[in-house]
């Protein structure tokens, strides 16, 4: 254990000693017992309270723009700090796609003699049930005529989609400051200058004093008139050691299932249906739980089923990464017995109004000493 602590010292000062120039706007800031944030020798470094008498510790830097969390430990008071992760970033993907609006609105209008207009569309088309905007060609009129018009309105394009409406993007970082502020028992810390496909803003943590809980969100808009989303988030680049493990309990099971990294390194994110939307890693010292937020992260389904809401990712023999995610589709409804109509047509994503009405794309950590 102590020669494992001190090659992380030394990564520590190694990444310390190449950060980007890290300046911070603290004039929104307040100290407070048990709540505290301070920059030097560009590091922000960030400590609060947890819970059952623990600090948690957030050291940021920038590395060639990007924010980097330098280390995540935890202590009991008094104690040596556990680092739990060293050398991570935040890793967010997104793919979106045109949102209609559809007949199911649109016919009860046309019943009243509304003449339909682009002003109309842009009006009702972010309360869209019967809109699937990744679902290429996904032609085929569903739930009696409730689905967009396959001819199209007005300046709304008809069905099939296509492949040319979905754009998909990882995160990219181009930040060279960040911004602290006390918000009640909390610290808010953001990092302007993040370009995540269509959307544009800023990656931002969230601590709680009295809590372990650490939000991590990008916080984005975009300009584009029709946009419909989906998102997974997570962290990267989190070291593989000999006591390593992923940990979910499944959903259809019931039982907990362990990953130890053995085997090839994944090509893409392994997604998971857990229980509660749930994965933790488990690592030297403690661990690490992600979930999503507990009263956004679903739109409206005519199904309830668990497409798999948590991923990991083997991305080579002593790195790894894992977070939360959301399906591009409802599985075939003939594989899941659930009757004849197609409800693949029914997978509405989130809705992204363009100009300052911001997408908030958030997952949640919980770090936690054994």
């Amino acid at each position: 254990m102590k020669t494992l602590v001190a090659s992380l010292a030394l990564a520590f000062a190694a990444s310390a000693a190449s950060a980007d120039p890290l300046t911070c706007n603290t004039s929104g800031y307040k100290a407070q017992p048990g709540l505290t944030a301070a920059v030097a020798d560009n590091t922000l470094t960030v400590t609060w309270d947890g819970e059952k008498n623990r600090e948690v510790r957030l050291r940021f830097t920038l590395n060639d723009g990007t924010p980097t969390i330098r280390d995540l430990a935890v202590r009991a008071k008094g104690g040596s700090w556990a680092t739990l992760a060293a050398g991570v970033t935040a890793e967010y993907r997104v793919v979106s796609g045109l949102r209609r609006a559809t007949d199911q609105q649109l016919k009860p209008l046309q019943a009243l003699g509304i003449p339909i207009t682009p002003k109309v569309l842009d009006e009702i088309r972010w309360e869209a049930f019967w809109d699937s905007p990744l679902n290429v060609p996904g032609d085929s009129v569903a739930h009696g005529g409730a689905t967009p018009p396959v001819a199209g309105i007005a300046d709304q394009p008809g069905l099939p989609r296509k492949a040319s409406e979905v754009t998909r993007a990882a995160a990219a970082y181009q930040v060279r400051s960040c911004d602290v502020k006390t918000n009640g028992a909390r610290i808010e810390v953001s990092f302007p200058g993040v370009q995540l496909g269509v959307f544009s803003g800023r990656l931002e943590y969230t601590v709680y004093k009295g809590s372990s809980l650490i939000r991590q969100a990008i916080v984005a808009k975009t300009d584009e008139r029709a946009v419909a989303y989906k998102y997974d988030g997570g962290l990267k680049g989190l070291a593989i050691q000999p006591a390593t493990e992923m940990v979910w309990r499944s959903n259809t099971s019931n039982q907990w299932i362990d990953y130890q990294f053995g085997g090839a390194k994944n090509d893409a994110p392994v997604p998971l249906k857990t229980a509660n939307r749930l994965i933790a890693a488990q690592v030297p010292g403690g661990s690490i739980a992600a979930f999503p937020p507990p009263h956004n992260f679903f739109w409206s389904r005519e199904t309830e089923f668990n497409l798999g809401y948590n991923w990991y990712r083997k991305d080579s023999p002593s790195s790894f990464a894992f977070g939360v995610r959301q399906a591009e589709g409802e599985e075939d409804p003939a594989w899941q017995g659930h009757g004849p109509e197609d409800r693949r047509q029914n997978f509405a994503l989130y809705s992204a109004r363009p100009g300052p009405t911001r997408a908030t794309i958030t997952t949640s950590r919980y770090p936690a000493t054994r």
